[in-house]
C-alpha cells in the first residue's frame, strides 16, 4: 500500500510512484539487514552517544563488508544451466 499526499493527477502521474518505489526498495531492504544487525535491544550502553557508536560502528562495518565482498562475488563463475551437459 502506497499513501501519498500528492492527489494532482495532472502534476503526479500515478505511474511515476510505481518506479520511485522501485528505486526504494533497495534502501528499505538495507534498513531491514541494518535493524537486524543492530539488535535493536541490546546496545553496548544506555547512553545516546554509546548508541549512536553502536549504529556508526554498524553501518560501517556493513559497508566494509561490502566493498570486501564485492570483488569475490564478481569472479564466482556462471553456473552451467543444465548440469548433465558435457563441458566442451
Amino acid at each position: 500500500m502506497l499513501a501519498t499526499n500528492l492527489l494532482d493527477e495532472a502534476v503526479y502521474e500515478t505511474a511515476v510512484f510505481g518506479e520511485l518505489y522501485h528505486y526504494r526498495w533497495g534502501i528499505e531492504t538495507y534498513y531491514g539487514l541494518l535493524k537486524g544487525r543492530l539488535d535493536l535491544e541490546n546496545f553496548t550502553g544506555r547512553s545516546p552517544e554509546a548508541v549512536r557508536q553502536d549504529v556508526y560502528a554498524t553501518i560501517f562495518l556493513s559497508n566494509l563488508e561490502s566493498v570486501l565482498t564485492r570483488p569475490r562475488n564478481a569472479s564466482w563463475p556462471t553456473p552451467r544451466p543444465n548440469v548433465n551437459t558435457p563441458v566442451r
